[in-house]
């Protein structure tokens, strides 16, 4: 399919087919490459529970800190400072 449509526009445009086609044909390499590098960076089952807890820790410090500042509101509204 990459033949006919090279003889299609070459037909059409010319020369000028020739950098668009080696930059086609330098792109699926390029495209390899990039993924073989992604795919070192995905996470372990290991590396994804850590986050995940992180995370859940990372909630409960956040509703704690809340609960403190409300009651600390709720204790100064209530000596009507």
């Amino acid at each position: 399919m990459i033949v006919i449509v090279t003889i299609l526009c070459w037909q059409e445009i010319g020369v000028y087919v020739l950098p668009g086609i080696v930059i086609f044909l330098l792109l699926g390499p390029l495209q390899g490459l990039i993924g073989r590098f992604f795919a070192k960076l995905r996470y372990s089952d290991q590396q994804c529970i850590i986050i995940y807890n992180i995370k859940k820790k990372q909630k409960t410090v956040i509703y704690l800190s809340r609960s403190i500042f409300v009651l600390g509101l709720s204790l100064i509204k209530g000596l009507n400072l």
